[in-house]
């Protein structure tokens, strides 16, 4: 069977099968940011106890198909409002047949005018705290939300390089936040890699955040 993961390193689970001697018995492989590990059924029964909610899947399936069942087994919505990602997300969630039945709108808000106009992003809030804030993507997440009519918005703004760093908010920093009522989460990412891969990163961080929220483990 292929146990998948996400959210651990394949160094990771290699230091962890090799502690239990049985890493020999497993194929580890990477694909990013995911990892599979193709192994025995007691080799996974030790991966979901050790990494517990970090294992998505027992079926080799992929990220965005397990968090579309989630969010039509809770019988829930979702909506993605995205800067730096770019659409990423929404790319994601809609390779799912049949993802129509939970994801209703997707926003790509590049500029700050865009976040302010179509997400109600507050102006203040921009000045205050910039476009790559706790602050703003708490606002987005709702906003989306909202325009969209929808039981989940998830939102993304960071700085996926190579340039736009700076010391205090280098390139990789990637705010998102989650909004289902009474939830409203944010949380910050320092992501390493390519433009690509800081992208890439950041859009499953963000649905993971979209399948905790469904099973309210936020």
């Amino acid at each position: 069977m292929v146990v998948c993961l996400f959210g651990v390193t394949p160094e990771e689970v290699k230091e962890f099968l090799d502690t239990r001697a049985v890493l020999k018995q497993c194929l580890v492989f990477e694909v990013f940011p995911e990892v599979h590990v193709d192994c025995s059924r007691d080799v996974a029964s030790l991966l979901i106890e050790r990494f517990t909610d970090k294992v998505f899947s027992l079926e080799d399936r992929q990220f965005e198909q397990v968090v579309g069942s989630i969010l039509i087994s809770e019988g829930l919505t979702v909506a993605t409002a995205e800067s730096c990602t770019g659409g990423l997300i929404g790319h994601l969630l809609t390779n799912v047949s049949g993802s129509s039945n939970y994801y209703r709108l997707g926003v790509v808000a590049y500029s700050n005018e865009a976040k302010v106009a179509v997400l109600g992003v507050q102006e203040d809030t921009l000045q205050k705290h910039g476009a790559v804030s706790k602050e703003v993507v708490l606002e987005m997440a709702d906003g989306v939300r909202q325009l969209g009519n929808t039981d989940i918005g998830v939102s993304v703004s960071g700085i996926a390089g190579p340039s736009g760093g700076t010391k205090e908010k280098p390139v990789g920093t990637v705010w998102m936040a989650v909004s289902r009522p009474p939830v409203a989460h944010a949380e910050v990412h320092h992501f390493k890699g390519n433009r690509e891969a800081i992208k890439r990163q950041s859009a499953y961080h963000a649905l993971n955040l979209v399948r905790k929220v469904a099973l309210w483990k936020v």
